[in-house]
Formats: C-alpha cells, structure tokens, sequence
C-alpha cells in the first residue's frame, strides 16, 4: 500500500494530472512525473521509470543470504527509488527446504540497509508448484535513509537466514524503479 513517502495514482500536481507523486514525511509534494512522463521537482533530474527482470538460480537461492545484485550500484550522486517489486518462483523438482517459517526474501541497498520490499519465502520456494507475488514499495514507510546510506550502492536480494537447504528451483525478481540525482 502507498504510503506518504511514495504516492502512486493521478493527483493535480502543478495544474497537470500526476502519474506518480514523491512526498517528504510531511506530506509535501517534492516532485513527480505528469502523464507524459515529465519529471518535476527532485524528479526532474532522475531519469524515466525502468523495470528489470532478474533470473536467480538455485545455487544463488541456497547461497542466500549472502547478497545477490538485482541492481547496479548507479553513478557518483544518484540513488535507485524502488517504486514496485514482484517475486516469482519457478518450481523445480523439489521444494527448497526452510529452517524456520519467519524467513524472508529482502530487497534492500548494498550493506542491507533499507528495507525496501520483502516476501515470506514459506509458501513461495517450498511449494511444488509456480508462484508470483508482488509488493509496492516501500515495504514499511518507516525507513528513513541518511542521503549516504542510498548514494551509489547497488540493489541487492537477501534474507532467509539460516540458509534454505536441499531443493531446486529458481526465482525472478522484477523491479521497477527509477534514479534520482541527490
């Protein structure tokens, strides 16, 4: 669910109809994209909405939660915004095994900082059959990031510690964001 911090839907912005609107906690309006897609405000600088699918295979899956890179660290001064994030779970001939039943897949920054999207992984990779699941980010309006701990790091998936064991399978992870120049 949108919260303050990311506002998706049509809104009147500066006398256009919004596409997506970038709030501060105080609910001031910091920029957005009209329906032509032109940014305003801070998201004037950033570049145009960008949605990525990335392949993680078993040896990745059973490696976790050792980091696993969805994203590329961007450009000196930039920051990855996550606007939505889905996981999809192409069964194998065995379901991934989990330890405990409070393990989660995590996007988050490079050095796990920032909660941006997560998933339950019971029920996705220990089940026989195909999954897909998706969120809007971010995944608690809560985490709030010094500039430094988002400028130039890269967007990573993590979590289910302890490890998953025994299984196969693989996951996609789909992404939607966009850069912003801080």
């Amino acid at each position: 669910m949108p919260t303050n911090d990311t506002v998706l839907g049509t809104f009147q912005g500066r006398g256009d109809n919004d596409f997506i609107q970038l709030k501060n906690k105080e609910g001031q309006v910091l920029g957005g994209w009209d329906a032509e897609a032109v940014g305003y405000g801070a998201l004037a600088a950033g570049g145009a909405i960008q949605t990525l699918k990335v392949a993680v295979n078993t040896a990745a899956l059973l490696a976790l939660p050792t980091p696993f890179e969805i994203i590329p660290a961007p450009a000196a001064g930039e920051a990855i915004v996550i606007l939505s994030a889905a996981i999809q779970y192409i069964a194998g001939a065995t379901p991934f095994t989990i330890a405990d039943a409070d393990n989660l897949f995590q996007l988050t920054y490079e050095g796990g900082v920032g909660l941006l999207a997560n998933w339950t992984a019971t029920g996705i990779v220990d089940s026989a059959t195909d999954k897909f699941l998706q969120t809007f980010v971010p995944a608690n309006g809560e985490d709030a990031l010094d500039p430094p701990e988002a400028l130039n790091v890269e967007l990573n998936l993590t979590g289910t510690s302890p490890e998953l064991t025994l299984g196969n399978g693989s996951v996609n992870i789909f992404v939607s964001y966009y850069l912003i120049t801080l």
